[in-house]
């Protein structure tokens, strides 16, 4: 999450810098409504869908992660196997991914201004 969140702040500095958005107005925006405005500027189209993804990742780690996890172990009344490797820990491994992809494409973007 902390990953996603610089990436969010780094997004958030580029829409200030290279379309003149108040970085005040920025301030409380969301990484969705960020994807949103970058895709609307006609940003890198491989750039875009990797962000499109991380943003459903997001929500849904932020808003659904723990909360299925903890329900799957009160039905299992602790009776989880040691190994277990559970749908939330693969989801959250795609996510981790994704986010890594993500977060080198854009280092590389940005660094060869290479957005379009």
């Amino acid at each position: 999450m902390g990953v996603a969140q610089i990436l969010e702040l780094q997004l958030k500095r580029l829409l200030s810098e290279r379309y003149n958005y108040e970085s005040d107005k920025l301030e409380k925006r969301t990484l969705g409504w960020i994807a949103k405005e970058l895709e609307v500027k006609n940003l890198r189209q491989a750039f875009i869908l990797l962000l499109h993804g991380v943003v459903e990742y997001r929500n849904y780690i932020a808003h659904q992660l723990l909360a299925n996890e903890i329900l799957f172990k009160s039905f299992m009344n602790g009776s989880i196997p040691e190994h277990h490797y559970s749908k939330e820990a693969r989801r959250l491994y795609k996510a981790i991914y994704a986010l890594e992809q993500l977060a080198f494409l854009f280092d590389w973007t940005q660094g060869n201004d290479a957005w379009r």
